[in-house]
């Protein structure tokens, strides 16, 4: 069954006020103030992207996060409950990325992995049951994933998904504005952002996230 969503598109924007002696005088600087409105901007849109509030009613018009509408990991339903005799991190996201596949019948396969700048670390010290050092590249190439480092997750969490199940959507770029505040001989600029991001109801099922990566080891771990 079909069945039809609609959302609004969201706005975020930064407001800096300057004087008209800044404008006159140093407008090289100005550039300068531009570059780092859209830096703020790109900063809380990123953050948002993954952890945004967005929902059909009264935050229509809120970004949607992909945390929100991923799926969460499900050992069950990867298959792979209590099946890892030396369960670790390489061997979770193998599992994710299998619940996705499934899930989707094969439409869909985890191309990217992402986790906290410290899960990264803890992948770097990874080592297989001789005792040889698993690399990242090791699992890039097992997976077929690229593993991406991003503080936009928590330290426990993790998401391995399809980017193809997700779609950003922005509008024009970024809108610039210049107001004039004659009463305090002073300028306002306004940079804004539109868009919003969609993962349909299907295309859930590719975006696997992970709550606590240690439980999740546990529940794929075989019992000693």
């Amino acid at each position: 069954a079909v069945v039809e969503r609609y959302r609004e598109v969201a706005k975020v924007g930064s407001k800096l006020e300057f004087t008209s002696e800044l404008m006159n005088d140093a407008s090289y600087f100005l550039n300068w103030l531009r570059n780092q409105s859209v830096l703020a901007i790109n900063t809380k849109v990123d953050a948002l992207v993954w952890n945004g509030d967005g929902a059909d009613g009264a935050n229509a018009k809120h970004i949607y996060g992909i945390k929100g509408s991923a799926t969460a990991f499900d050992a069950a339903a990867a298959g792979v409950e209590g099946k890892f005799k030396n369960a670790d991190i390489y061997s979770l996201f193998g599992a994710c990325k299998a619940q996705a596949e499934d899930a989707t019948n094969g439409a869909y396969s985890p191309n990217v992995v992402f986790v906290h700048p410290s899960v990264y670390t803890r992948i770097r010290g990874l080592r297989n049951a001789n005792g040889d050092q698993i690399t990242v590249n090791d699992i890039k190439n097992f997976l077929g994933c690229e593993i991406v480092s991003t503080t936009r997750l928590a330290a426990g969490e993790a998401c391995v998904a399809d980017l193809n199940a997700i779609q950003l959507h922005e509008k024009l770029g970024f809108e610039l504005e210049v107001e004039r505040i004659a009463s305090t001989d002073s300028y306002a600029m306004h940079l804004r952002w539109r868009g919003n991001v969609v993962v349909p109801d299907e295309a859930k099922k590719a975006v696997i996230y992970v709550a606590n990566i240690d439980t999740a080891i546990s529940a794929i771990a075989k019992a000693s």
